[in-house]
């Protein structure tokens, strides 16, 4: 089969096309990405720091490490490895104590009064009581970020991970970008492209009836969410900020230019960790959910009928959170990225064989 791919220039986009190539490697494939999903201009800081995260440090940074010649250290060491951590915890801090001092109530001051009156009626002026909670949260802190050193594979089967040039070069095209898939220019290249199955993951743009007419088989999409439940972005932060103990993907046709809406093929589940940070649940959504993919395109390939169901009416729509959503999302105890899990993570990238850091 001829099959084109639309995904994100972003780390989880190219962590998932790191597991469904392989997969698809029988078929021919063309590879676009769009450049952003949305408008981040005015966004609070927290996701702007979560886009430097999935887009600029991997994007400007990781990427042109990874060109350089095999012969030359891509391994970070460990003090590099540990600057990177520390500066990646510190810019989360950073952006969590904004949030939150943004919006604080003027109740906020009355409880911590009423509490810290508590403490000293318990131990005199209250210091080693609290420094008792600092020393046992700091002796956790630090359980839990060399678990998710230990643990940095995920769920998935743990594979070198390639750049989207590396990953490119294995194609019969290199991968490229195409923001205007709607215009008469976009449709052109993707029209050239020949697809009979269009599979979109992560695509930044809402394709319109000319582009989602052009596969004979359609267009089929990997929504990181249940869905009727979870419609629109960032599912998976608005599903951990809701309390849920099971996240998953949709694997959904699209139909028409609604977000979210087509019928169902199936689903994949992720026991929600509530150790591990958003972007690691995001990534760890990937291995299972290209699989699903995988299944069903080689059942498309051997003309197997696909059983599909319509969404249930309900659910809900989702866009990207404010700064009083991500207040409440720290104050959860949710963080949306770990430093020492994003080292462990990148690793992957940089070594010939992957090797969890360990400390």
């Amino acid at each position: 089969m001829n099959i084109t791919i639309l995904s994100n220039r972003d780390l989880a986009s190219n962590y998932a096309l790191n597991h469904l190539l392989p997969a698809l490697s029988d078929h021919r494939l063309c590879v676009f990405l769009s450049s952003h999903v949305g408008k981040t201009g005015n966004a609070p800081q927290g996701l702007r720091d979560l886009k430097f995260i999935e887009q600029s440090l991997f994007n400007q940074l990781l990427s042109p490490l990874l060109a350089q010649p095999l012969g030359q250290s891509r391994h970070l060491s460990q003090q590099q490895s540990q600057l990177l951590s520390q500066h990646l915890s510190q810019h989360l801090s950073q952006q969590q104590s904004q949030e939150q001092s943004q919006h604080q109530s003027q109740h906020q001051s009355q409880d911590r009064s009423q509490s810290e009156h508590k403490d000293q009626k318990l131990t005199g002026d209250g210091s080693a009581a609290r420094g008792d909670v600092l020393h046992s949260k700091a002796i956790r802190d630090k359980a839990i970020r060399d678990k998710a050193i230990r643990d940095a594979g995920g769920s998935g089967k743990a594979i070198k991970l390639l750049s989207f040039e590396a990953l490119g070069a294995s194609l019969a095209e290199p991968i490229t970008e195409l923001n205007d898939i709607n215009t008469a220019a976009g449709l052109a290249r993707l029209k050239a492209s020949e697809p009979d199955l269009i599979i979109s993951i992560r695509y930044g743009m809402i394709l319109k009836a000319a582009a989602i007419s052009v596969p004979s088989q359609g267009v089929i999409n990997l929504h990181s969410g249940l869905l009727p439940a979870y419609r629109g972005v960032m599912a998976s932060f608005w599903a951990l900020l809701n309390g849920e103990r099971q996240l998953g993907t949709t694997l959904h046709y699209i139909e028409d230019a609604g977000i979210d809406t087509g019928r169902v093929i199936d689903t994949t589940s992720l026991s929600v960790n509530p150790d591990q940070s958003y972007l690691w649940h995001v990534l760890n959504l990937y291995p299972s959910g290209c699989e699903l993919i995988a299944a069903t395109v080689a059942r498309l390939h051997d003309n197997e009928q696909i059983v599909t169901h319509a969404q249930p009416q309900g659910g809900h729509y989702y866009t990207f959170p404010g700064a009083s959503d991500l207040a409440r999302f720290s104050e959860s105890g949710l963080t949306l990225f770990d430093g020492d899990e994003l080292v462990a993570f990148l690793q992957r990238y940089l070594t010939p064989e992957y090797a969890p850091i360990t400390r």
